[in-house]
């Protein structure tokens, strides 16, 4: 077992990482009139569009429909996503995004690469490598 005040001492530095995405986050969603975690809904269906119904959203996203639907109202009227019936089950709806935010999305995933270039400076491919595999451990372990 690791010890408590190493358990520790990873947490605080996993959360100042964390809050320092947030930041980077933040400053890149501003100009597009979204919030980050608006931004971060966009983007989850952006890159998983199977799974565009209100729930899967809600699962992937670990939060519920009472936060979700309210946002996804607000990126409707905003014109980042449009509500689709399912041409087979027309009780289900889909959520999909639209060409405009096909377009933010591409310049906010290329400003989140320009952002995160300093931040691996100086780092060797060897020790990214070794971060991931530390990282993707901690978050497998997270997810049981």
């Amino acid at each position: 077992m690791i010890p408590s005040e190493k358990r520790s001492k990873l947490i605080r530095l996993l959360g100042t990482i964390s809050n320092q995405f947030s930041y980077i986050r933040d400053d890149i969603c501003v100009p597009y009139g979204i919030t980050p975690v608006q931004a971060q809904l966009v983007l989850q269906i952006y890159h998983d569009p199977e799974k565009s119904r209100v729930t899967d959203i809600c699962k992937s996203m670990h939060k519920s429909t009472n936060v979700i639907s309210p946002m996804i109202n607000r990126l409707i009227e905003k014109g980042f996503l449009i509500k689709e019936k399912d041409m087979v089950d027309t009780r289900v709806t889909h959520i999909r995004i639209t060409p405009k935010s096909r377009r933010i999305i591409d310049d906010i995933v290329q400003d989140i690469s320009d952002y995160s270039v300093p931040c691996f400076e100086g780092i060797t491919e060897e020790q990214v490598d070794v971060v991931y595999t530390y990282l993707s451990k901690i978050l497998e372990v997270m997810e049981k």
